[in-house]
Parts: structure tokens; C-alpha cells; sequence
């Protein structure tokens, strides 16, 4: 990369990369020369002394380059480069490797899969199952080990990459158990799949049975026994010929067609049904029969159920035997606790609201969240929160409505670009997502309210590590072909409607999450989610692929 004022290369000295506090990147020695110390783009005024570092682009000048000479099919020399068409070296081997490594991957992710399986079966055959869960370890640490020294060998010599190939190949072609196992473990959770058992042999006594391994512990751990032996192996059937003409396995099982079709799953609850389901710790906000004004805060937000009280004596608002629900809103700058009615003479003044869903963006460290300063009618805050270097020290900026005001929402960004680690914005413009693209520490983002387009663009955003998206259920995405998230990415939470959209990514793993971002509660039952997980998994599986499916109600903590 180079200066765009000088258009030398930077380098750790001299033209070393510094980032200006609007997002831009100069070297030292031109911003030096300056005589008005201001962006050559757009005017804004800086001091030398206080500007960071451009990591990124600091550490790539660091490496030496090496190139892989297209013409010659061999790592670039000198002449090369000058001569012929020549490619990243790292590049090229990224291009020629990513099959085997997609291989490995899905690999992991199907023995990973079965592993669950055999776990399932330890709680009703306790003991029973370390063999085969020793067997799946080992061999889940083995496509791991291969799959990572290619990567790192991905920038090491010759020697070195062809060697972490070769290993990988062979790890790989051993691997006949991985290509059972993505579609055995989820044909053994499927509550509607059954297996028919016959005797092959001849004999005075003809066995034959069914089981279903969904229901039936000791049939999943025989499954996956004869799995792991080589007993048991995926049989294509002919479609054009009788039941009675196919060949006849040893175990055959009913393959399952997924018809998926989006449907909402919000529970919309009864004022009743919130009523009963309130305890000290809920969070509330404004119900159907509100009548309290401002008492919730300036703005108007959620609160949290302090105590609930029987009441003993009749009175004005109260019978006895009525519910006193006492609440602490969180935009009361006093903080007390003021009392509401839950059915009491049929008046429902609050409404219950899940746990809100925390942006999974890392960047812990200094955080800042700005929600009440968009809301908030009075300009003073606003002005203040952009003077006296209060953004200097911020990391972590959550809940910035860029919807409310645009214009000093965009300023916000702006004087926090340099230093800015982790992000939630909502409801964002153009203007403002190209703000953040733009941010040379960016490593985690969350965007609620997200557009079709802006999916595009964030998706290629190669510096992120941690990428949160949201749209609401009422204005879903079109279905959209988009490349895989960047290299970096290394987790991905995806709000988005609907759900073909979201698997058009490229994914590991994907964990159907029981909540969204927008004060909803999600219906959920053992029943419809093992067929859900069920319908997914076949349908990456008829993609050839392998994605581990989970649920976060079945599967806690494996958000």
C-alpha cells in the first residue's frame, strides 16, 4: 500500500501509516510537511502527536511480498515480477487449497455432529459409550491438526507447504467416516425416521424389526457402532425401481424431503399470560392501558421488575387478592421504584419483554452505550458527547441510532473512527456504513435494521472478526446471492429473514437462536425443533454440505 500523497510505500520508519482522526491515512512524513495540519480530503483539523498508528496496513509492510509467477506455474523471481503475470503467493495457495480445506472442515463438522449423537445415548447408557467417544475425539483432533498447519503454512517455503498438503490429502482420503456421519447424526435425531432391521443369513428362523433411534438410546449407540466399523454405509436407492426389486441392505433407513417454509415464530402472548409469567428481575415497558405519563423516563424505556405484591387490603386502584407489580425504569434518573396494575380492575399497564439480546461483538474494554443521548430531545448532551475528546478513549460504541439524527450520528463515528475496536449501529445509512468500513481497528460489528445492499457490503469487510446483522420480521430481505463472509470472520450471528437468505453464507455452524432483536418472545418445543434441525441439516447436507446445526434452548450455552 502506498501514501496517496506522496504515492510511496509505506514503512515502519519515516512513511509510517498514521490513521487521521476522520478515518484517513497519510504517511508521517507528508503529514508533516503540512502546513495547515489538516485532511488533505476533508479539512478536519488534527495534531501529529496524538495520531495512532494504521495497524494493519503497519503490519503488512512488515512481510516481505512473494508472488506466484502465473506463466511459469512456480513462486515468483525477481525476473518474474517484471516480466510476467504474477499473483499473491498466498493467494494462489489459498485458490488451490480451499477445496481440501473445505474437506477438512466439513469433516470436523459431521464427526462433531456424531459426537452429540453418541453423548445423547451416555444419558440413558451411562459407561457405555467412551469407545466410540474417544474414537470420534481422536479423529475430530486429527482433521483439525491438518487442516490448521495448512493454513499456517499457507506464507511458509516450499518445503514447508508441501509438506502440510500432502498431509492433509492423506488425512483427508482416510476419512470415510466423516462422509457417513453428516447425514447419520441427523437421521438418528429425526423423530420421524425409522429403520428396519433384517437377518441376511439363512436359517430356521427369519428376524426382522423396526426401531426408531430418535426415541431409543441403545439403537442410536448400535448405529453408530456399526458406523464406525464400516458396517454400515449410505446406499443410493433407484427411484425407478418397486420396493420389492431394490437391493436389500443389512439396515436401511427412509430418506426425509425437506419442504421448508418461512413462518413467523413469535409468541404473541395474552396481557394474561404476561401477567402470570412476571417475576422480580422481568423486563417491562409501556402496556396496553398505560396512563403514567413519563414516569418510564425521558425518552420513554424498558424497566425491571423489582418486586411483586400480593395485596392484602382493598383500596382506590387495588381489590385484594390483585397483583402490585413495583418496577425501576432505567431512563429514571432517580431510580425509584414506583408501583403498576397487572389485571387489576382489567387495566394491564405493562408489557413483559425478554432479556435483551447483547451484541456478541467482543471489545469489552471501554465501552460506551448511546442510546439515551439519540433519544433524547435536547441537543446539549449530543454536542457535549462530541467536545472535550469524550470519544478518545471509547473502544466499544453500543446503540447508536443513526435514524434520529443522522447528521451528528455520522460526526459521532467520525471522531471515534480511529481508535473504535467494536460497533452497534442501528437503522444506519449509506453514510453512515461507509463511515465504519472505513475504520482501521474495526473488528466486530453489529447492524440492526439491516438492508439487502448493506448486507452485501459488510459481508466483504475483510479487517472484521465478530459480525452481528438484524432485520426485522416485517420487512424481510429479498433472497440474495452473496459471497461467503470475509476470510477473518470467525462468528457470525445472522437475524435475517428469510431463512435462505442467511444460508446462502458459508457456514460451520449454525445455532437457530430462540430470540430476536426486537422485544419478541419465540415460541419453542422439543417436538418442532428436532424436525426443524432435522429439515435444515438435510437441506446443507443435499447442498454437499456440512454444517453443524444447533438450538439454543436444546443445545445451552452453545451461543
Amino acid at each position: 500500500m502506498e501514501c496517496d500523497v506522496c504515492m510511496q510505500l509505506f514503512d515502519s520508519a519515516e512513511r509510517r501509516p498514521k490513521s487521521l482522526p476522520c478515518g484517513h491515512t497519510y504517511c508521517l512524513s507528508c503529514l508533516e510537511k503540512l502546513a495547515q495540519k489538516e485532511c488533505p480530503v476533508d479539512k478536519k483539523v488534527f495534531q501529529v502527536d496524538k495520531l495512532v498508528d494504521n495497524f494493519m496496513l503497519l503490519n503488512a509492510t512488515n512481510k516481505p511480498a512473494r508472488f506466484w509467477c502465473i506463466d511459469c506455474e512456480r513462486e515468483a523471481t525477481d525476473g518474474c515480477i517484471d516480466e510476467h503475470a504474477v499473483r499473491s503467493l498466498k493467494q494462489e495457495r489459498t485458490r488451490t487449497s480451499e477445496p481440501l480445506l473445505e474437506a477438512l472442515r466439513r469433516g470436523e463438522a459431521a464427526l462433531s455432529g456424531m459426537a452429540r449423537v453418541v453423548y445423547k445415548a451416555d444419558v440413558d447408557l451411562p459407561g457405555q459409550t467412551k469407545v466410540c467417544v474417544e474414537r470420534l475425539k481422536r479423529e475430530v483432533v486429527r482433521l483439525g491438526l491438518a487442516r490448521h498447519r495448512l493454513l499456517d503454512a499457507l506464507e511458509g517455503n516450499v518445503a514447508v507447504w508441501e509438506q502440510a498438503k500432502e498431509a492433509a490429502v492423506q488425512v483427508q482420503s482416510e476419512q470415510e467416516l466423516s462422509e457417513t456421519a453428516a447425514l447419520l447424526a441427523a437421521d438418528l435425531l429425526d423423530p420421524s425416521s425409522s429403520w428396519t432391521l433384517r437377518r441376511a443369513a439363512g436359517g430356521p428362523v427369519a428376524w426382522t424389526g423396526e426401531v426408531r433411534p430418535a426415541e431409543d438410546a441403545a439403537a442410536r449407540l448400535l448405529l453408530c457402532g456399526l458406523a464406525f466399523s464400516g458396517g454400515l454405509r449410505v446406499q443410493k436407492q433407484d427411484p425407478g425401481l418397486e420396493p420389492e426389486q431394490r437391493p436389500e441392505p443389512q439396515l436401511e433407513h427412509r430418506e426425509v424431503e425437506l419442504r421448508w417454509q418461512d413462518s413467523s415464530n413469535r409468541d404473541e402472548m395474552s396481557v394474561e399470560d404476561m401477567a402470570a409469567r412476571m417475576t422480580a428481575g422481568s423486563r417491562v415497558v409501556r402496556g396496553r392501558d398505560w396512563v403514567c405519563e413519563d414516569e418510564d423516563g425521558d425518552p420513554p424505556g424498558p424497566g425491571t421488575i423489582d418486586s411483586i405484591e400480593i395485596v392484602e387490603e382493598g383500596e382506590e386502584f387495588f381489590d385484594v387478592g390483585d397483583k402490585q407489580v413495583n418496577v425501576i425504569w432505567d431512563n429514571d434518573s432517580d431510580r425509584k421504584i414506583i408501583w403498576y396494575r397487572m389485571g387489576s380492575h382489567e387495566q394491564y399497564e405493562l408489557r413483559l419483554v425478554p432479556l435483551q439480546l447483547k451484541p456478541n461483538i467482543g471489545a469489552e474494554e471501554k465501552v460506551l452505550e448511546v442510546s439515551s443521548v439519540c433519544f433524547s430531545t435536547n441537543m446539549k448532551p449530543k454536542w457535549k458527547l462530541l467536545s472535550d475528546n469524550n470519544l478518545e478513549e471509547v473502544r466499544t460504541l453500543l446503540n447508536l441510532h443513526c435514524d434520529v439524527h443522522p447528521l451528528w450520528s455520522l460526526l459521532v463515528l467520525q471522531e471515534a473512527a480511529p481508535r473504535l475496536k467494536a460497533l452497534q449501529l442501528v437503522s444506519p445509512q449509506q453514510q453512515h456504513l461507509d463511515a465504519a468500513l472505513a475504520m482501521p481497528l474495526l473488528e466486530g460489528l453489529c447492524v440492526c435494521n439491516v438492508t439487502g445492499p448493506q448486507l452485501q457490503q459488510v459481508v466483504r469487510m475483510a479487517s472484521l472478526r465478530r459480525l452481528e446483522l438484524h432485520c426485522p420480521p416485517d420487512a424481510p430481505l429479498p433472497v440474495l446471492a452473496f459471497p461467503g463472509p470475509a476470510a477473518g470472520l470467525r462468528w457470525l450471528r445472522c437475524g435475517v429473514h428469510p431463512l435462505v437468505t442467511a444460508l446462502a453464507l458459508e457456514l460451520k455452524k449454525m445455532v437457530l437462536l430462540r430470540r430476536d432483536a426486537y422485544d419478541s418472545f419465540c415460541r419453542h418445543d422439543e417436538k418442532s425443533c428436532k424436525k426443524q434441525v432435522a429439515q435444515i441439516t438435510y437441506f446443507f447436507y443435499e447442498s454437499d454440505l456440512c454444517v453443524d446445526v444447533l438450538c439454543s434452548v436444546c443445545n445451552e450455552g452453545c451461543e
